[in-house]
């Protein structure tokens, strides 16, 4: 098994939900799909010698805890290629749902072998939200 990963975001911001002051934010946030992807996030060095499966493994922190949740999906894309639709699973949608969420989960992705490539691999993220339903404050680290 082998893993690559994307470093921090490390955006600087000022104030939390729990301090004032300036803060850091680790993650990326997903833009709309109706303004395009914001971050091109890179995966050095990839080797695909004998790899049968690939999957992404994301740390994703939604901003909402209610039913509203089911209305969002996500796409992303590797290396420019064909865009892949990710919607909430019901495991997922479980505890989104729950009134003592804090509204992070972890989600693990199979993604397409042919849309990787030796060397260097980029990845792209889109929210979709059915009319904005939901502001796009879903974030998410890989």
């Amino acid at each position: 098994m082998r893993e690559y990963s994307v470093p921090y975001a490390l955006q600087p911001g000022e104030g939390a939900w729990n301090r004032p002051g300036p803060v850091v934010s680790m993650g990326y946030r997903l833009p709309d799909v109706a303004d395009g992807p914001k971050d091109k996030l890179t995966l050095r060095g990839v080797d695909l010698t004998d790899v049968v499966s690939a999957k992404l493994s994301l740390s994703g922190r939604y901003a909402y805890f209610s039913d509203k949740v089911r209305l969002f999906a996500f796409k992303y894309r590797l290396n420019g290629k064909q865009w892949h639709d990710r919607p909430l699973n019901e495991g997922e949608l479980s505890v989104l749902t729950d009134p003592h969420t804090q509204g992070q989960i972890m989600q693990v992705i199979d993604v397409p072998i042919d849309d990787l490539v030796q060397g260097d691999n980029t990845l792209e993220f889109v929210s979709v939200m059915p009319a904005r339903a939901i502001p796009p404050q879903s974030r998410t680290s890989i």
